[in-house]
């Protein structure tokens, strides 16, 4: 699944898969993460998560992880 577009403002929800990839953290991890609400994302039915890049960087930021530091680095 690409990137949704939206208007600026507004979320852009990508899969956990792609939110995995750009974190480069397995999925099984960030799933954890989201049941801890660690993370914010968004359920859509029974089984399809989707989540906004932009709030999940900010919400390990305030959360002190340190996997943010090298996520930093990379972007």
């Amino acid at each position: 699944m690409q990137t949704q577009t939206t208007p600026a403002g507004e979320l852009q929800l990508i899969t956990i898969g792609e939110l995995a990839e750009r974190l480069r953290i397995h999925p099984d991890t960030l799933r954890g993460l989201y049941r801890r609400g660690k993370i914010p994302g968004i359920k859509l039915g029974h089984r399809t998560l989707r989540f906004d890049y932009a709030q999940v960087l900010e919400a390990l930021r305030k959360a002190g992880d340190p996997a943010i530091a090298a996520i930093d680095k990379r972007n």
